[in-house]
């Protein structure tokens, strides 16, 4: 009941500022009932991984970092579902610890090296700098992303909605798909048919 509130209709979560900003004035009380939830999630092992995302999102909220000890669990590699790690990782990072998020960072990096044609490395490095809040290497890794594969419309999309965020307004149309006119240090974008 504690996070139901806080969840989009469409079932968005975590992915812009201040969305549980509101549980910080529960408390200590708040802050167990997240805990909580982390250490029993339920037994759907979907509905446990999603809990264990929400409850992670909203405890970084509380920007209390006695929390980084009972959080670092889930970010390590000890069965928990990949997205359950990942979230753990941003909530530390933002609670003050960037070692686990630095692993994110190198594991995308390894990949460009590993195929440096692709545009995979690049997008998933620009996710994680949109999630920092680090709106300046988000873009340049999307724009990467979409010069390694034009045809890749998720880092168009992506690339919109960090505009978006950032305050900078740009023409979007869900599935829509744009491309880029110029790339230079002001990307511009006009949509194709």
């Amino acid at each position: 009941k504690v996070l139901v509130r806080e969840i989009t209709p469409s079932g968005g979560f975590g992915y812009y500022d201040d969305q549980f900003s509101s549980l910080r004035g529960l408390g200590e009380p708040g802050k167990q009932a997240l805990l909580e939830i982390l250490s029993n999630p339920g037994s759907d092992p979907r509905l446990a991984a999603l809990k264990r995302q929400l409850a992670l999102e909203a405890l970084a909220e509380f920007r209390d970092s006695s929390l980084i000890e009972k959080i670092r669990p889930f970010a390590q590699d000890r069965g928990e579902d990949e997205g359950v790690r990942e979230t753990a990782a941003f909530t530390l990072a933002r609670l003050g610890e960037r070692r686990e998020i630095e692993r994110y960072l190198e594991k995308y990096r390894r990949q460009i090296r590993l195929e440096p044609a692709s545009d995979l490395g690049y997008n998933g490095l620009a996710g994680v700098h949109v999630r920092m809040k680090e709106s300046r290497q988000a873009r340049y890794y999307y724009l990467r992303s979409i010069l390694r594969n034009p045809g890749n419309t998720i880092s168009y999309y992506n690339l919109a909605c960090d505009y978006a965020v950032a305050g900078n307004p740009v023409d979007i149309e869900i599935r829509c798909k744009y491309v880029p006119a110029t790339i230079v240090k002001k990307p511009i974008y006009r949509k194709t048919k």
